[in-house]
């Protein structure tokens, strides 16, 4: 029996499938007194004086669980044909993910803004600034697994 197509198909997904892992999120930039990291933790897990708007753990992962692994699910079957590598795939996924992510906060509006705050804004948009700076600044990378940093 040969087994030459099934080694090549075993090659083309073995070959640094596992070894790369996308990473979305806020890995720089800064407001006058805070990072755009810390601002997206404080508006994630809420403060004291900022309610709790989990627009990763509820908005980005909806995106994902709903259309993003529908989408790119059937791209293996390219990289296992040779047509398409790993990094191909995680580099067209991580264009995805930073839409999806800029999704979730231009779409979130629970809870509100406080009559205060839309007051200094001019609107309501609870994750919008006036400098956009939280949307503007979503980023995703390409790492290798186990990179820390």
């Amino acid at each position: 029996m040969n087994t030459n197509g099934w080694k090549k198909i075993q090659r083309n997904l073995t070959r640094g499938g596992g070894n790369y892992t996308n990473r979305v999120g806020f890995f720089k930039g800064s407001y006058e007194h805070a990072t755009v990291p810390q601002v997206a933790a404080w508006q994630e897990e809420g403060t004291s004086t900022i309610p709790p708007r989990p627009f990763i753990r509820m908005g980005l992962m909806k995106k994902v669980e709903n259309g993003l692994v529908l989408k790119h699910i059937p791209k293996v079957n390219l990289i296992a044909s040779g047509k398409m590598t790993w990094r191909q795939l995680n580099k067209e996924l991580s264009k995805d993910l930073v839409e999806a992510l800029q999704e979730s906060i231009l779409y979130w509006d629970n809870p509100m803004n406080r009559p205060s705050t839309i007051a200094k804004k001019g609107f309501d948009d609870p994750l919008i600034g006036l400098t956009g700076k939280l949307f503007n600044n979503v980023e995703s990378k390409v790492v290798r697994r186990g990179y820390v940093n």
